[in-house]
């Protein structure tokens, strides 16, 4: 079944800004501030971007699991989690969430261009 226009601009644009402010721009900042803070670091910085790319990429993939309820399909974890590690490695790399938004819209496209093919 196509998706219906509406939905492909939301899942190919809207989504992808709104996920990866959150989970790029805030939460794995926000982690690497505060295991790298200035008085007293808990991890050398390489070491607090993995963990901080790690655990937003966690949160990232149980998000897109939820609609599945119980079983999920390996798709479904893989997909976001190849997502989730190359926007976090984008945006720990450049420091900006630009890169990160724009590699979720193109995979996300390239998912809505399977779909209608």
């Amino acid at each position: 079944m196509a998706p219906s226009s509406s939905r492909s601009i939301a899942v190919v644009l809207f989504a992808p800004i709104v996920e990866e402010l959150f989970f790029r721009g805030a939460v794995q900042r926000a982690l690497q501030a505060l295991l790298t803070r200035p008085a007293r670091p808990l991890l050398p910085s390489r070491a607090a971007a993995a963990v901080a790319i790690g655990v937003t990429t966690i949160a990232f993939v149980g998000l897109h699991a939820v609609p599945y309820g119980g079983a999920v399909p390996l798709g479904a974890v893989l997909a976001p989690l190849l997502v989730g590690v190359g926007a976090g490695v984008l945006t720990a790399a450049t420091g900006r969430i630009a890169a990160g938004v724009v590699a979720h819209v193109l995979f996300n496209a390239a998912g809505i261009a399977l779909l209608l093919v």
